[in-house]
């Protein structure tokens, strides 16, 4: 028999429950039996639990952190050249508010290099004036002396050094920079980063 052609029909739902109840009746019209009604529930848990299937929630987890820049090619330049970072280069030129590059980082995660206004028409928001404070990424190290380390490399690179290295009130140590487009980095050595969170 199949399931979903039942000798039945719904007349309405109740929702004075979790979950909402069908109300329903046999095609003879007489009211539900209390078997019937074990088929019924059945049936709308087969339905609710595909729903609830479908609604995954947000999981603690991202996959890409998008950048948006002024101008793509020296952004690239600046995080492929200057810091290493790996990347195929700029790719979707073809397409209108396509031009983006992506660059590996650990974990899979990956980082997007994407023109501002191409992000703003994107996300169907007016263009806006940037921040350096709204938001910082941090990159943290094993020791002082790589802290001091990678701050040259962002150097050399063209950043701007805007906090040099030092000595943090955590007991660490970290300094800050700019890249190109002013996002913010913190280059930090935190001893009890693992315990955080």
């Amino acid at each position: 028999m199949d399931p979903w052609t039942p000798d039945y029909f719904v007349t309405g739902l109740s929702f004075s429950g979790s979950p909402p109840v069908i109300i329903a009746r046999t095609c003879s019209g007489d009211p539900s039996t209390r078997s019937f009604e074990r088929k019924v529930r059945a049936l709308h848990a087969m339905r609710i639990g595909e729903h609830d299937k479908a609604m995954t929630s947000m999981e603690p987890h991202v996959s890409i952190l998008t950048l948006g820049v002024d101008d793509l090619e020296r952004a690239v330049v600046f995080y492929r050249d200057g810091l290493g970072f790996s990347t195929k280069g700029i790719i979707g030129t073809a397409f209108e508010n396509g031009a983006v590059a992506f660059f590996n980082l650990r974990s899979g995660l990956k980082l997007a290099l994407w023109p501002r206004k191409s992000l703003a028409a994107d996300a169907g928001l007016p263009l806006q004036s940037s921040s350096s404070t709204e938001f910082s990424l941090g990159h943290n190290v094993s020791s002082p002396h790589d802290v001091d380390s990678v701050m040259r490399q962002a150097q050399l690179a063209g950043a701007k050094i805007v906090k040099p290295a030092q000595p943090t009130f955590y007991g660490g140590y970290a300094g800050y920079f700019q890249d190109p487009d002013g996002h913010l980095w913190e280059i930090a050595f935190n001893p009890g980063f693992e315990t955080l969170a």
